[in-house]
This record gives structure tokens, C-alpha cells and sequence, in this order.
């Protein structure tokens, strides 16, 4: 597959998954779907990350468990982080054009910054970790995007009302970006929530990888462990095969 197809695949998704997010006002169950169907429409060409924290976690999965990145692994990858700066920009741009309205993606009123910070922290985590096991163990993008959409979901059900259900940086920035754009004159700061959106999920980045380094290196450990036991009962059988044939 075409680098090319893969970063429009990854720039498309984005967009579309901002545009979702932003003509729904966040609906949970909305967004949820949508991302179903745009993982399984576009994750057979891309990665269908759509988020850094997501090809954060691949990086650093990758270089954990091969000490190396592939020939263009890395390039590709830092190119998926422009890719998902467009794509969200672009979709929600788009977003303003067609539904308009004030929407913005931040703390409730109400809520503190270390409720906030540590549900985005949270499910964040909990994605990243989705995301990296399920593409590592789950042959099928239907079964892996369900898994991934309803994470989404249920976090934005669980603590949208904490923290405003972000759990992916550069799509949340984006739209509070076009809207403070847009509404310049208006005292409101759209703004002020980029850091819990920054940080939050840079938190939950780490624990993520590292519950998907544990659970990866298990399973990695038992798959090798069977093909040692299963081993020697070919090679007997092999072995008495070629006895009788004789």
C-alpha cells in the first residue's frame, strides 16, 4: 500500500471523525459509531489511528518489543501527527460551516482540573491500550473498530461530564481552536481546557503502553512456550510416520 493512501486514509478519518464530533455536540452514541464505521472503512489501508496518543503508543510499542522501527515505521508514523493536525482542523472548520453554533469541547462548570485530569488520564489509557491489543491479537477490523468505537463510548458516557470526554488531544484542540477563531470578539476563552487535553492524555499514553507491553509479552510468551511443547509431538509423529512407510 501507497505511504500516500495511508496518510490520506489517516487525514480523511480524522476530519471525519471531527466532523462527527462536532455536528453531534459529543453525542456519545453518535460518535461511537461514526468511529465504527470510519476504523472499518479506512483501517484496511492506514492504521486508522486518528489520534496522537494512539501513534504515540505505537511508537513506543514498537520500539519495546523490536529495539528498532522498520524501514519507514518511524517516518510514517511522525507523519501521521501532521496528518491528524489537518484532518481534525479541517473537520472542524467543516463542522462550523454546516452546523455552527458554539460547541467547544471542554471542562464542565463545575468540575475541578484533577477530576478532569484524571479522566482523560483514564480512558486515554484505556484506548491506547484497546487500540494495541486488539490490532495485535484481533484479525478482524470489524471486531477491533467495535472494540475501540465502544471505548469511545463508553468513556464519553462514564466521564464526559467530568472532563468532557476528549481522550484524543488534536481533535478536541482543533475545534476549541476554530471556534476561538471564529468567536474572537466574545470574551469567552475556548481555550482553557488545551492543557488538561494535553497532559491528561499524555498521563494515560504511559499507563497504557505499559499495560499493553505486560499483556503482549504474556501472551508473546505463551504462544512461544506452545510451540515448544507442540514441537516434539510433530516431529514423533513425523518420525513415525515415516517408520510405518518404510
Amino acid at each position: 500500500m501507497k505511504l500516500w493512501r495511508r496518510l490520506l486514509a489517516e487525514t480523511y478519518g480524522t476530519a471525519a471523525l471531527t466532523f462527527i464530533i462536532f455536528a453531534s455536540h459529543g453525542n456519545a452514541f453518535a460518535v461511537g459509531i461514526g468511529f465504527w464505521v470510519i476504523i472499518v472503512g479506512t483501517g484496511f489501508i492506514g492504521g486508522a489511528h486518528f489520534n496522537p496518543a494512539v501513534t504515540l503508543g505505537a511508537i513506543v510499542k514498537e520500539w519495546w518489543f523490536t529495539r528498532t522501527f522498520e524501514k519507514n515505521f518511524l517516518k510514517e508514523h511522525l507523519l501521521y501527527f501532521l496528518c491528524q493536525i489537518v484532518g481534525a482542523l479541517f473537520g472542524a472548520l467543516l463542522g462550523t460551516l454546516i452546523s455552527g453554533g458554539h460547541f467547544y469541547v471542554g471542562v464542565p462548570a463545575g468540575e475541578t482540573n484533577l477530576e478532569a485530569y484524571l479522566a482523560e488520564a483514564a480512558f486515554t489509557g484505556h484506548l491506547v491500550l484497546v487500540v494495541l491489543v486488539t490490532s495485535a491479537v484481533l484479525d478482524s477490523t470489524i471486531a477491533a473498530g467495535m472494540a475501540i468505537a465502544f471505548t469511545v463510548l463508553a468513556g464519553i458516557r462514564t466521564v464526559g461530564h467530568i472532563s468532557g470526554g476528549c481522550f484524543n488531544p488534536t481533535v478536541c484542540i482543533a475545534i476549541d481552536v476554530v471556534q476561538a477563531i471564529r468567536y474572537s470578539d466574545d470574551s469567552f476563552n475556548y481555550l482553557d481546557s488545551v492543557p488538561v487535553y494535553l497532559l491528561g492524555p499524555l498521563i494515560g499514553v504511559i499507563v497504557g503502553v505499559g499495560l499493553a507491553i505486560i499483556f503482549l509479552t504474556e501472551r508473546n510468551e505463551k504462544n512461544e512456550s506452545v510451540l515448544k511443547e507442540d514441537a516434539p509431538h510433530l516431529d514423533a509423529g513425523l518420525f513415525s510416520t515415516a517408520k510405518k512407510a518404510k
